[in-house]
């Protein structure tokens, strides 16, 4: 039976702490635990909430892996391992009342040989790369994503940005329940030279699109699983990612990768200001003014100040909301606040 080789790593980024965790966990030889964990509730309340949530799992299945696990198992195992999750949280508002309303998305596989599950809570990913291409598994529990299924292509995707940080399930100590998949069947199946690709959302820069190929160039594109994930966390960074960016590959056997024609960019990348990339930084500078000046030159175009890229905007704080009705194009009546996150939300404009 091929092997599956693993690699995590996470990345601050731009924000002032890490609210992301994550782990891979080997039991009896055959048996792995995947997860990415990223809190939410302020500073303090999300690294808490990340790091019980995937201490919780970790516990369980130290307690649980010590004998055989078989693979019809696995989906009764995980979702116990959300339901603990839940009573951990709780448990730890209720000690510590000035994290309430902390939580923590969690997007997790645990695997059995060739047979895996995967469970989902939040908007963290899991994505299979089979044959060269990344496939979805998990779906977002967003607000964004409700309106997506209900406009479909008539919804704006520049416009649902703007709402990519309201979830409206999470590890918050509720009674919300994840998705486990395959729904309709018990497991997976793994392929020799299939990977496994599980993220925080800050790798997305673009929550709405589906084109994945430049995080497909990454991983294929690396000679090893440590430096594709790197590539991704510098490539997120370097795109104006700004969050916390968190990745862990799983590799099943021999996947046939080369050193591809893709920018190689530092890591770590950069400082936590200005997205990074080749050449120094007085390089940069003096390229700029000199393409400036030759726009000018050329065109006679008076350059306004807008017509420059922004840094990246400080990522919203999240909040976990309650729809008591259908989200539609024109407005966002309906919506329930469950966290203590500060927001202000306004009547959503058509997003037609």
């Amino acid at each position: 039976m091929p092997e599956l080789e693993l690699f995590s790593a996470s990345y601050t980024g731009r924000r002032s702490n890490n609210e992301d965790s994550c782990i891979t966990l080997s039991f009896n030889g055959d048996g792995y635990f995947l997860a990415v964990a990223d809190g939410m509730g302020g500073a303090a309340g999300g690294e808490v909430a990340s790091r019980i949530v995937i201490e919780t799992a970790k516990k369980y299945l130290s307690d649980n892996f010590t004998t055989r696990v078989y693979p019809e198992d696995l989906k009764e195992m995980l979702g116990r391992i959300f339901d603990l999750a839940q009573e951990a949280i709780a448990g730890e508002q209720k000690d510590r009342p000035g994290l309430q309303g902390m939580g923590s998305t969690l997007t997790c596989a645990l695997i059995a040989g060739d047979k895996y599950v995967v469970g989902n809570m939040g908007d963290s990913r899991l994505y299979l790369l089979r044959h060269g291409k990344l496939k979805l598994l998990t779906e977002d529990h967003t607000y964004i994503r409700q309106l997506q299924k209900e406009l479909g292509n008539k919804a704006d995707p520049v416009k649902l940005q703007r709402f990519s940080h309201l979830l409206i399930r999470a590890v918050n100590g509720g009674n919300d329940k994840p998705d486990i998949f395959p729904e309709g069947e018990m497991y997976y199946t793994l392929k020799e030279g299939e990977l496994l690709l599980l993220c925080s959302d800050g790798l997305l820069t673009d929550k709405v699109s589906t084109d994945y190929k430049d995080l497909e160039d990454y991983i294929l594109g690396t000679r090893s699983l440590k430096a594709a994930a790197e590539q991704l966390i510098s490539y997120a960074y370097d795109s104006g990612s700004a969050d916390n960016i968190t990745v862990v590959l799983a590799k099943y056997g021999h996947l046939e990768r080369s050193e591809r024609n893709v920018l190689k960019r530092k890591y770590p990348p950069g400082d936590r200001d200005e997205p990074s990339g080749t050449g120094s930084s007085s390089l940069r500078i003096f390229l700029n003014i000199l393409l400036i000046l030759v726009i000018v030159a050329a065109s006679g175009i008076i350059i306004y100040r807008n017509n420059f890229t922004a840094r990246p905007e400080p990522a919203p704080k999240r909040a976990v909301i309650t729809l008591n009705r259908k989200p539609h194009a024109g407005n966002m009546n309906g919506l329930e606040l469950k966290a203590s996150d500060t927001i202000k939300l306004r009547r959503m404009k058509a997003l037609q």
